[in-house]
């Protein structure tokens, strides 16, 4: 879509559908988001459902370039629901030359000696890849901040994030 510049009018069409949900709709960003926005058009969009957690403070200001977009809430008692930002450390969606994105390209350029850093192939480490991203040491910390709150309150919590899964060859886990 960002080609043909239909970007914004597929994302159109996609919301206009979940209008219809009768329920609130979270917003998960990956790769395809960040092929077709930047993160601050994503800041401003529909598609920051971050007003529907219970810290919209917590990832930094909407307008921290450097910061990431993750949230939690919790729609029933002992239950709570965490979205974070898989592609907080990545070339996509970062401004270049931004700290998140040099560390990012240094990180892959150490781990993926390959000319295309788009290409797992050779790899021994496959998720290292420009399509793919990772958390920084903030939102990490955060994430141990909500999760232990969680623990105190013995919720059951569920994470959820956009990531890059190809089975057990990769990961360690079969799915299949």
């Amino acid at each position: 879509n960002s080609r043909q510049k239909t970007s914004a009018r597929a994302l159109r069409a996609v919301l206009a559908e979940l209008t219809r949900c009768r329920c609130p709709v979270h917003h998960v960003w990956g790769n395809h988001e960040f092929y077709n926005f930047d993160r601050n058009e994503l800041l401003t969009s529909a598609l920051n459902s971050k007003h529907l957690g219970e810290d919209p403070t917590s990832g930094a200001a909407a307008n921290d370039p450097e910061g990431f977009y993750s949230y939690h809430f919790s729609p029933f008692p002992k239950f709570r629901f965490v979205l974070t930002d898989t592609y907080d450390l990545s070339v996509l969606g970062r401004q270049n030359g931004s700290k998140k994105h040099q560390e990012a390209l240094q990180t892959l350029r150490e781990k993926n000696k390959n000319e295309n850093l788009n290409s797992p192939i050779g790899l021994a480490e496959q998720n290292f890849v420009e399509f793919n991203g990772g958390f920084s040491r903030e939102q990490l910390e955060w994430l141990n901040q909500v999760l232990t709150f969680s623990d105190n309150n013995q919720e059951k919590v569920t994470v959820v994030g956009k990531f890059w899964c190809v089975g057990n060859e990769v990961i360690g886990v079969d799915f299949f």
